[in-house]
C-alpha cells in the first residue's frame, strides 16, 4: 500500500488506530468531533485527522480532553 493510500481508513482501521470501537469512530464523527469524508456510501477518515484527535494528558494539573473534546 502507497503512503498516499494509507492516509485514508476505514471505520474499522480508524478504530484500530485510536484503540476504539468503530462505534466510538461513528459518534465522534457524528457529534462532529471527528472529520468523515464520503466516497459513494463509503466513510473515510484521514490518519492525520484522528490523530488530531488525541490530546496529552498532563500530570501538573494541565487541560485534559477527552477524545469528544470535553473533560
Amino acid at each position: 500500500m502507497t503512503e498516499e493510500a494509507s492516509e485514508w481508513l476505514s471505520p474499522r482501521q480508524a478504530a484500530q488506530h485510536l484503540g476504539v470501537s468503530p462505534a466510538t469512530i461513528r459518534r465522534l464523527a457524528d457529534a462532529g468531533a471527528l472529520a468523515a469524508y464520503r466516497l459513494g456510501k463509503l466513510r473515510r477518515y484521514r490518519r492525520a485527522d484522528l490523530d488530531a484527535c488525541l490530546t496529552p494528558i498532563t500530570p501538573e494539573g494541565g487541560s485534559e480532553r477527552s477524545l469528544g473534546g470535553s473533560a
